[in-house]
Order: structure tokens, then sequence, then C-alpha cells
């Protein structure tokens, strides 16, 4: 377990870098961290099964952090999930399970840690992003999303805040609600993807927002992309007003 721990340097990691299998790997505790953290910092082809975050990570300053992984490249992430919480005091870029990923498969992954920032953020659910024929499977996030800056705006996934180059998203739902005293730039599911596919997924978490907002249900923006059996069940509220 790691405990009040805190970090003045760089990008806090337990792996730098891993090329292989990592199965039943977990941590929990509090890291204050003064920059970016990560459980691995980077995967190249490898695995990574049945792994969990249970720590509190409180971020000072804006960079980016991820409950498990920082970086991905050509690699399978399975059964993992993420129930710590997230609070960032100067804005962050923050993912539940693993922040870039290119070539990567994420599937049957959760998260269910909450998202709180003090002033403007980027949150996804699971991922930041996902490039080059990735894929998020299976996965949902029940974590609720909120910044309290009436004068920051957030950026929000509820599963991944950004899709692009041939990637997919397939049977997900995010089930948190995400609210913002400022403006949203996002959506249930995705914020925004390019040259994509979604199917199978929805949207049952509430969102409130600012007056200029910019946000969707299930997706912000789309292009090129296929979209199939996807829905939203609940209200989207600007300023109180439905």
């Amino acid at each position: 377990m790691i405990n009040n721990f805190y970090n003045n340097y760089g990008t806090m990691c337990l792996f730098n870098y891993v090329s292989g299998k990592i199965i039943n790997l977990g941590t929990s505790g509090d890291i204050t961290i003064t920059r970016g953290y990560a459980l691995i910092q980077r995967i190249d082809n490898s695995e990574i099964e049945n792994c969990y975050s249970k720590t509190n990570i409180t971020m000072e300053n804006w960079f980016t952090s991820a409950g498990l992984i920082y970086s991905s490249y050509n690699s399978k992430i399975a059964n993992c999930y993420n129930n710590g919480k997230f609070y960032a005091k100067n804005g962050a870029s923050i993912a539940g399970i693993t922040a870039y990923n290119y070539g990567t498969e994420i599937t049957n992954c959760y998260n269910s840690g909450d998202y709180l920032s003090e002033t403007g953020a980027t949150i996804g659910g699971i991922a930041l992003s996902i490039y080059d024929k990735s894929i998020i499977d299976n996965c949902y996030n029940s974590g609720n999303i909120s910044a309290n800056g009436e004068n920051n705006s957030i950026t929000v996934g509820g599963i991944v805040q950004y899709c692009n180059n041939g990637s997919s998203i397939l049977n997900c739902c995010n089930k948190g609600n995400i609210s913002t005293k400022g403006d949203l730039y996002g959506a249930g599911i995705v914020d925004s993807i390019y040259n994509g596919e979604i199917n199978n997924c929805y949207n049952e978490g509430m969102i409130t927002v600012g007056d200029y907002s910019n946000s969707g249900g299930v997706v912000k923006f789309a292009s090129t992309t296929k979209i199939t059996n996807c829905y939203n069940t609940k209200d989207i509220t600007v300023n109180n007003i439905m």
C-alpha cells in the first residue's frame, strides 16, 4: 500500500517501461503529485490483465495522470479497474484506466472513481485518447465528473475523450454524472471521433453545463464515423434549464 506520498520531481510510476505481461497487480492508498502519475509509464506489445488501482490521486498542477497506464502501444488491457478518486487543484488531463493508446485493445474494464477539478480539465472515464485502430470494448464508467471553476471549461468523454485513425468504441456505457459551473465540451461516450466507429453504446449519466457549452448525450462531434445502436437516457441541463 502506498500512503501519503508526495513527489516534487516528475511523473510518478511503479514501472517506467513494460514489454511483456503483468497480471494481478494493484495499488491503494493516497498520492499527492505535482506532475503526472500512472502505475505504468509505457507499455509496448504487452498484456495487462486483472490489474487495479484503488489509489486516490491529488494533482497540484496541470499534467497527465491515469489510474493504470500513461501510454500504450500495440497492447491488450483486460479486466482492469480503477476506483480511486482524482482531485485536480489547478486542472489536469485524467484517464481512469489508460491515457494515450495506439493500436491497443481495452476490454472488460471499468472506472468507478470520481473526478473533481477546481478549474478546467480534460477527462476520459476509461481513456483520454485512442488511435491506430484501437478498440474499447465492453467497458463502463460510473465515476462522477465535476469541475468547480465558473470561468473554466472542461473537455470530457464519459468513456474516451478523443478517438481517431480507425478506432472503435463498442458495447460501452457511461453511468457517471457530468457537471460543471463553466462550459462543457464533450459527451457521455466520446467528445470527438474521426474515422471511427461507435456501436451499442449508451449514456445514462446526467449532464449539467454552463451557458456556452457544446455537448451531447453520446457524442459531441463525429466525422466519417459509423454510429449504430446508441442512445442517451438522461437530461442535459444548461444553467438549470432543460
